[in-house]
């Protein structure tokens, strides 16, 4: 994938969030953006025939206690990215916000692999990086990379599940 620019809307969550099967943080956070019309704002900066919203996931850093994840767009033309951030905090504060609620996300460019998920289930995401961890990484010649992963959901009907994870790899 090349370096891209998101907008997103981002929270930080508990790394132990990561571990436990019973926290649904993550689900609640896209149910709230949702509520709130964030989650609609950020569709109008969509290019105009994408259909897709990103789950974005910061890397863990070592000794770190929190993650930020993040809703976005990916932004098509990142030249335009300032300009799409200043018009979207616009409208978040017309609407009622008491500051910037969103922020341009890059990502730099980066090797990936793709995994379908059947559902939105937090066990389907579990068994997907059980399946990275146990099976693809030992099966490779490929290693785990720092950088951020995602989450691509399409409002257009899919074949093959849910959703796509992708998943920052390295050469082994």
């Amino acid at each position: 994938l090349p370096k891209r620019k998101f907008l997103a809307v981002t929270k930080s969550f508990p790394i132990e969030y990561i571990n436990d099967d019973e926290n649904v943080d993550i689900p609640n956070f896209w149910k709230e953006s949702y509520e709130q019309g964030i989650v609609d704002q950020l569709k109008c900066f969509r290019a105009e025939n994408d259909t897709r919203t990103f789950g974005l996931c910061a890397p863990i850093v070592e000794k770190a206690l929190y993650f930020e994840y993040g809703i976005a767009i990916m932004l098509e033309n990142e030249n335009e990215a300032e300009e799409k951030l200043i018009q979207i905090n616009q409208m978040a504060r017309t609407a009622g916000s008491s500051g910037d609620v969103f922020r341009i996300w890059e990502i730099e460019e980066q090797e990936y692999i793709v995994f379908e998920c059947p559902s939105g289930d937090k066990k389907d995401f579990g068994d997907i990086w059980e399946a990275y961890y146990q099976e693809f990484l030992p099966q490779s010649s490929y290693k785990s990379s720092e950088k951020t992963d995602f989450e691509i959901y399409d409002e257009k009907p899919r074949d093959k599940g849910f959703c796509e994870v992708w998943i920052p790899i390295d050469k082994g």
